[in-house]
């Protein structure tokens, strides 16, 4: 038993971080809007957002959040995904120590393709992987965006 807790031991001294934050896309036919729901770690949102501003931390889901934290989250998300000149609205945030969900919608109309651009994170965690997932007419596409390709062009509707 010793022997498998020193060897569990060591692999984790050795182990890699793995930063990952998730973007579920739904469209919404008859609002005509992209429907999105951003996940991202509570503690890697929190160090972007203070590497960012140059401010210190909010303290997302604690009892210590400062009332502005909704506008600070969204301020930093508005700065680094974008979607061409469509404007990002946003809708709302719920999370806890964990993670953070943040809601927000596009206006869409006649859109068959965009340059979409998500650079968030990566600025603090140069191995950040985001991971959109659009999801249209029963398929799915997934995207990744990282340090290296932070920009692309996809196809929104069909």
């Amino acid at each position: 038993m010793l022997r498998l807790l020193l060897f569990l031991l060591a692999f984790n001294a050795h182990a890699h971080p793995f930063y990952v934050s998730v973007m579920e896309v739904h469209y919404n036919e008859k609002a005509q809007t992209l429907e999105c729901a951003l996940k991202i770690f509570t503690d890697d949102l929190e160090n972007a957002i203070g590497d960012f501003e140059g401010k210190p931390i909010l303290n997302l889901g604690t009892n210590n959040e400062p009332t502005n934290a909704d506008a600070r989250v969204w301020n930093y998300i508005q700065q680094h995904i974008k979607l061409d000149d469509h404007q990002l609205q946003y809708v709302g945030r719920e999370g806890d120590l964990d993670a953070q969900w943040i809601y927000f919608e596009i206006p869409l109309k006649h859109v068959k393709e965009a340059q979409w651009t998500w650079n968030g994170l990566i600025h603090v965690l140069p191995s950040q992987k985001n991971i959109l997932q659009i999801h249209l007419e029963g398929k799915q596409q997934t995207f990744i965006f990282d340090r290296r390709k932070k920009s692309q062009r996809i196809g929104i509707l069909p």
